[in-house]
């Protein structure tokens, strides 16, 4: 019975975040100052881990919808080499629905799914550092996988700041058709 009740608020939860998810994709808005100053400066991070203060709005959105923040990234950024690039490492909605199926699933399979949706994470965390040209090795993906683990809202949360500085900058890594 728990189990059946479980699955049924998860099963809300889903589409609550859904509406959310929609609701975000459509009312987006980037910030207008750039903190990047040309495209080489994208090959490396240029906001802290922990530098959630200097975008407050951002910050308690990651931390209210990890989910579809998280899809955003992915989606809006391309690994493809030719230009124009159109094709984003994943759909939106697959990134969304994914990550989520895989929060829940984290909260009745505990922390074995929450490794798994860790190193999930991390390997898509590797195709968007390589888009940006960033160091993408064993050694990273391993520092990811263990980040996510321990406070996977600041990496989706400074993911998006890049993102966000990278769309201001019309950087080619992102996908042409990240809507």
């Amino acid at each position: 019975m728990v189990f059946i009740i479980t699955l049924a608020v998860s099963c809300i939860f889903a589409m609550v975040v859904a509406f959310v998810a929609h609701m975000y994709k459509t009312h987006n808005v980037l910030p207008k100052v750039p903190k990047y100053e040309s495209h080489e400066d994208f090959a490396d991070f240029k906001t802290g881990l922990f530098d959630c203060w200097e975008d407050l709005p951002l910050c308690c959105f990651v931390f209210q919808c990890p989910w579809i923040s998280w899809a955003d990234n992915i989606s809006s950024v391309s690994t493809e080499n030719e230009e124009p690039r159109t094709v984003p490492i994943l759909n939106f909605w697959v990134a969304m629905f994914t990550i989520l199926m895989l929060f829940v699933l984290s909260n009745l399979g505990g922390l074995m799914v929450m490794i798994v949706m860790a190193c999930f994470m991390a390997y898509f965390r590797q195709k968007f550092r390589k888009a940006f040209k960033m160091t993408n090795n064993t050694g990273s993906c391993i520092q990811d996988v263990i980040l996510y683990l321990c406070c996977g809202y600041c990496l989706i949360a400074q993911d998006a700041r890049h993102v966000e500085e990278a769309k201001i900058q019309a950087h080619p890594a992102i996908a042409k058709s990240s809507s």
